[in-house]
C-alpha cells in the first residue's frame, strides 16, 4: 500500500503519544545515567510492539464480522546515536517496521507478513525560544524501498523532512508538526493501483502519530502531514491525549483524458487526495524503574482508539468530520478505518 511516513527523530518525542512516541527520542532524551552518577553512553536501543484491532472485528453481524475482522501486530526495532556537531545535538538513527497479520487475508493483496519500511534518520535537537518558551526541532530521513509496494512502484527514494513545535504550560503540553515526503520514482506512473486506507494496519509515526495511508494513488508524487497534538499529565506517569492530523497526499497524472468510462467523481490529470487522522489515548511510563541485565530500560504502556479517512464522503458532497463517528458508524466500520489498540514500547 502507498504509505505517509514520518520522520525518526525529534518530530515524535512527546510521552503518551499513540504513536511511536517512546521509541524515536530527540538527542539526549535516551541519555541514561549509570550507577556512579555518569553519564551513560550515547548509543540506544528500541523495540515496540502495536496491538491493532480494526473496527470490522466488532460488527454485530456475525457473516459480516467475519468477512472484515481485521488483527495486525506491528514491530518497529531502532537505534540511535547522540552526538556534538559544532555546539549542537544530533542524533543518527535507524529504524524498520514489519508487520504480522494475525486474522486470515481479506484483500487482494494481502499478505500475513509486510515489511512495512526501513529509515535513515538525522535529527536537531532544536533550541529553545526564550521569550516564548517554544521548542523547535528539525529532523530529516532517507527511505530506501523496503515495503512491497514500494517495489511495486518502481520507488527508488522517499526522501522526508519534518519540523516540530513544541510548548508546556505545567501539566499541559502542545506539538505542532509539519512532514513533508518527496517520492522519487523509476516512473512518474505505476503498474498496479494500491490499496485504501487501513488504521488498524500501522505503520509510521509523524510528528507524534502513527498513520498508515494506502491512499490508492499508483502514481505518488509528494505528501504533506500537518498535525497537532495535545497531551495533559495527569500524575507523573500518566498522561492522556488527543491528536489530529491533516494529509495531503499529490500525485502525478494518471491522465489526462476523460472518456464515457470515467467516474464524475475520478480525478483526471495531476491529483490530491485529503485525509483525516486523529486519535485519543492514556499512556503510562515506568521511566527509570527497570533493568535488564543491569541496563536501564524505560517501559511505556499506551492504550487508545484511532481512526483514519478521507475529508469527504465518496461523493465529494459531505466533510467527514474527525469526531470517530464517520469511522466507526454511518456502516463504515466495516472498512476498518477505525481501530483499538494497545501499544508496548522499551527504551535501552
Amino acid at each position: 500500500m502507498r504509505m505517509i511516513r514520518g520522520g525518526l527523530g525529534v518530530l515524535v518525542l512527546c510521552v503518551g503519544t499513540n504513536a511511536w512516541a517512546q521509541l524515536a527520542q530527540a538527542p539526549g532524551a535516551n541519555t541514561q545515567v549509570s550507577t556512579d552518577g555518569s553519564p551513560a553512553k550515547a548509543w540506544q536501543a528500541s523495540v515496540l510492539m502495536d496491538h491493532g484491532f480494526g473496527t470490522g472485528n466488532f460488527l454485530a453481524n456475525s457473516a459480516v464480522r467475519e468477512q472484515n475482522n481485521r488483527i495486525v501486530q506491528t514491530w518497529m526495532l531502532g537505534g540511535g546515536y547522540d552526538f556534538k556537531l559544532l555546539g549542537q545535538g544530533f542524533n543518527a538513527g535507524i529504524s524498520s517496521v514489519f508487520s504480522v497479520l494475525l486474522t486470515e487475508p481479506k484483500r487482494n493483496p494481502d499478505r500475513r507478513f509486510d515489511p512495512q519500511w526501513l529509515s535513515l534518520s538525522l535529527s536537531w535537537e532544536g533550541w529553545t525560544e526564550k521569550h516564548t518558551g517554544i521548542h523547535v526541532s528539525f529532523s530529516s530521513s532517507l527511505l530506501p524501498p523496503f515495503s512491497y509496494s514500494s517495489w511495486k512502484d518502481h520507488r527508488i527514494l522517499d526522501w522526508q523532512n519534518g519540523l516540530s513545535l513544541n510548548r508546556s504550560f505545567g501539566k499541559f503540553n502542545i506539538n505542532v508538526s509539519s512532514l513533508i515526503t518527496k517520492s522519487f520514482n523509476s516512473y512518474s506512473t505505476s503498474m498496479q493501483q494500491q490499496g485504501v486506507a487501513r488504521e488498524s494496519n500501522i505503520t509510521r509515526n509523524v510528528g507524534d502519530s502513527v498513520v498508515e495511508i494506502g491512499s490508492g494513488q499508483a502514481s505518488p508524487n509528494f505528501d504533506l502531514w500537518n498535525s497537532i497534538t495535545l497531551t495533559y499529565r495527569i500524575l507523573p506517569s500518566w498522561v492522556i491525549g488527543y491528536r489530529l492530523g491533516v494529509i495531503n497526499a499529490f500525485r502525478y497524472a494518471l491522465t489526462d483524458k476523460r472518456d464515457a468510462f470515467t467516474s464524475p467523481n475520478a480525478d483526471a490529470g495531476p491529483g490530491r487526495e485529503d485525509l483525516l487522522t486523529y486519535a485519543v489515548w492514556t499512556g503510562y511510563s515506568f521511566a527509570g524503574k527497570n533493568r535488564i541485565q543491569g541496563l536501564p530500560v524505560d517501559l511505556t504502556c499506551n492504550v487508545g482508539i484511532r481512526a483514519l479517512h478521507g475529508a469527504q464522503s465518496d461523493d465529494n458532497k459531505k466533510i467527514l468530520w474527525p469526531l470517530f463517528y464517520p469511522a466507526f458508524a454511518e456502516n463504515r466500520a466495516a472498512n476498518n478505518y477505525g481501530s483499538a489498540y494497545v501499544q508496548i514500547a522499551a527504551n535501552f
